[in-house]
């Protein structure tokens, strides 16, 4: 679910499509309480788009039945500032983040995640409390 070891302090590179075991140890020492995550999604050329469609589309069943929403999705028309291209913007509140974690390693997600790998080139997930 990572990637190679890496020296500290050495920047992780946009797109990934999992965390590293440093991302997923310090997101699951997060406190329990409901996180938002910012999903800054890139698509694959051709059906990219259309693939991660059908992922989308089962997620929201997997999600309701956590407790978890969605509640931001849109695709991106440009950057004002900064230096990198998304193709879409997804925030999804989960309960907490093992909530997350459970999920995905659920025989129903592992199901649907076929379509997102098919669709996604990558990702960049940023975990979110609200104020």
């Amino acid at each position: 679910m990572g990637e190679p070891d890496r020296e500290q302090g050495e920047p992780i590179a946009l797109n990934q499509m999992g965390p590293t075991p440093e991302q997923l140890q310090k997101f699951l020492a997060l406190p329990d309480q409901p996180v938002v995550m910012v999903n800054l999604l890139k698509f694959k050329d051709g059906p990219g788009a259309q693939d991660y469609a059908k992922y989308g589309q089962a997620m929201q069943k997997i999600l309701a039945d956590i407790g978890a929403e969605v509640i931001f999705a849109g695709h991106c028309q440009t950057t004002l500032i900064g230096g990198a291209e998304w193709d879409m913007v997804a925030l999804v509140r989960y309960p907490n983040a093992q909530a997350l974690v459970d999920m995905a390693q659920s025989d129903v997600y592992q199901a649907a995640h076929v379509h997102r790998a098919e669709g996604l080139a990558g990702q960049v997930n940023l975990a979110v409390f609200e104020q």
